[in-house]
């Protein structure tokens, strides 16, 4: 059987939905429908500079224009690259936590220099009972 026989012609095991596609690959189909969120566009579409863009569009939102003169923002995967000059180690620190909120980035590198968000840690408090009596 061909492939186009195979497209064309439902077997017994395989069903077909309403408009009369085949739903053979079904379960797998939602893996390849998901987009990444580091590859997400503006306005939810896949871009595959999408976090490096939304990114610019937060900076452009919450700091003055003199402050990202300079300043060339990119993406290697999920990590957002900050390149270029800040105006002082302030806003440079502002522009890291800015990105870092933005979703889908797991680091920024700033220059070189890979910074990623604190890890969480759990406390755990170990009640008296378990203390031993020494």
């Amino acid at each position: 059987m061909s492939l186009r026989q195979f497209l064309s012609e439902p077997e017994e095991n395989q069903s077909s939905d309403s408009s009369g596609a085949l739903s053979v690959f079904s379960p797998v189909l939602p893996l390849f429908r998901r987009i990444p969120p580091e590859r997400v566009g503006l306005c939810g579409e896949f871009d595959y500079d999408g976090l490096s863009k939304r990114v610019e569009h937060c900076f452009r939102q919450h700091c003055r224009e003199t402050d990202l003169l300079g300043l060339r923002v990119s993406q290697r995967g999920a990590i957002v690259l900050l390149t270029g000059r800040f105006p002082n180690p302030q806003t440079k620190h502002e522009l890291v936590a800015l990105a870092l909120g933005v979703d889908g980035a797991v680091g920024v590198e700033v220059n070189g220099e890979t910074i990623f968000p604190p890890l969480r840690t759990c406390h755990l408090s170990v009640p008296a009972s378990l203390h031993r009596a020494g």
